[in-house]
């Protein structure tokens, strides 16, 4: 694989994992219709930052980080970038 390759892979590994911290934490939560999409429920970033943080310096989470900053700012972005409600149940509704 070329670098630039490496390089997406990896981002997305990181989201994946930063996602899934998210909803670990109670801030973006999974629809239950549609569980590959998630949304934002909380918007308490410090609380979270804070539990990465501790779970990051004890090994828990994986090797997908490089170091703190970059799980926080993969943190940040998940949550920045998730909408405030499904956007699939949302076009369902809009439908009806």
């Amino acid at each position: 694989m070329g670098i630039t390759k490496d390089a997406y892979l990896r981002a997305q590994d990181q989201q994946a994992e930063a996602e899934e911290l998210a909803v670990e934490r109670g801030i973006l939560k999974k629809c239950y219709l549609h569980s590959d999409f998630t949304y934002q429920v909380d918007d308490d970033l410090e609380r979270m930052y804070r539990t990465a943080a501790w779970k990051f310096k004890r090994g828990e989470i994986s090797g997908q980080f490089a170091n703190q900053l970059e799980l926080t700012d993969a943190l940040k972005a998940a949550v920045e970038n998730a909408p405030t409600k499904c956007p699939r149940c949302e076009k369902m509704r809009d439908e009806d």
